[in-house]
């Protein structure tokens, strides 16, 4: 098992008490409760292109808030490649993301307003 996230190394991942996301996890904890931890390996994606990956065509990406770490640990290089990212943005730097990313992509979201929650496009200006 791995994580992408922000540095390389251990993290602490929390199992979600939402019933909405199907016993999802995330490093961004928010529940009231107590809940179930687990200790994973962490690796920036620049770690992994520089092992052999190639950068992405396409990032799907819900991580429960860690959205803002994942995809800035991209070097600006191996980011700027990528096609397209969608997913789902939970408030965490949220608007700072997409200011980011409208560097090199077009950006589209659509969120409710009983939710602060909401999904994202971002398609590659260059493709």
């Amino acid at each position: 098992n791995l994580a992408l996230g922000a540095q390389d190394g251990e993290l602490t991942i929390t199992a979600s008490d939402c019933t909405r996301n199907f016993g999802g996890f995330s490093f961004h904890y928010s529940g009231d409760a107590p809940a179930p931890e687990s200790r994973v390996r962490v690796a920036r994606p620049d770690t992994l292109i520089a092992q052999g990956l190639p950068p992405p065509d396409l990032i799907k990406i819900d991580t429960e808030g860690a959205e803002w770490g994942i995809l800035t640990s991209f070097s600006e290089d191996a980011l700027s490649r990528v096609g397209w990212i969608v997913g789902e943005l939970h408030s965490v730097r949220s608007f700072d993301l997409l200011e980011y990313l409208s560097r090199w992509f077009l950006i589209e979201t659509k969120k409710s307003m009983k939710s602060p929650l909401f999904m994202f496009a971002a398609k590659n200006k260059t493709s």
